[in-house]
């Protein structure tokens, strides 16, 4: 496969590239952020349906929107 197309598509892919809407905020989310720095393993725990993934998704975008370059995650 060429290499640009490969590249291409996986721009495409990517989370970030894209407007997605990012649930409403929950408190939980600048507590992640605060302990990113820290250099310990952050772990999120909660029932099915919680919003762990929305915790994440939203801490990932503060990330982003402060200059963290959106290649590094995945969606």
């Amino acid at each position: 496969m060429n290499r640009d197309l490969l590249l291409r598509a996986m721009v495409d892919w990517n989370f970030w590239y894209r407007d997605r809407f990012t649930a409403v905020p929950r408190e939980y989310s600048g507590q992640v952020l605060d302990l990113l720095g820290t250099g310990e393993a952050i772990t999120i725990l909660g029932v099915k349906r919680a919003g762990k993934s929305t915790i994440i998704t939203q801490v990932a975008k503060v990330l982003v929107d402060s200059g963290v370059n959106p290649l590094n995650f995945s969606s």
